[in-house]
């Protein structure tokens, strides 16, 4: 695991067995102190972001964050 970008509610790192080649990205930040809509759950028993608190979580990457593109696109 080697650590990529960090930030106060967000880090990203890459994993790897020894072969950068074959490396995966992961991203994890910190959910906001508020949610607009309860998550719901999945067929397994995970909860998800609703739609709007997703979007919301975008906006706020976009305009205070990360403005990485992939951001925009995902809106």
């Amino acid at each position: 695991v080697v650590p990529d970008r960090r930030m106060p509610s967000f880090v990203r790192v890459m994993v790897s067995g020894g072969d950068p080649v074959q490396s995966v990205q992961v991203d994890v930040g910190t959910r906001p102190g508020f949610q607009l809509e309860a998550p719901a759950a999945t067929d397994v028993g995970v909860p998800v972001a609703s739609y709007r608190d997703i979007v919301v979580g975008k906006l706020n990457a976009i305009v205070d964050l990360r403005k990485e593109v992939k951001d925009f696109l995902d809106l």
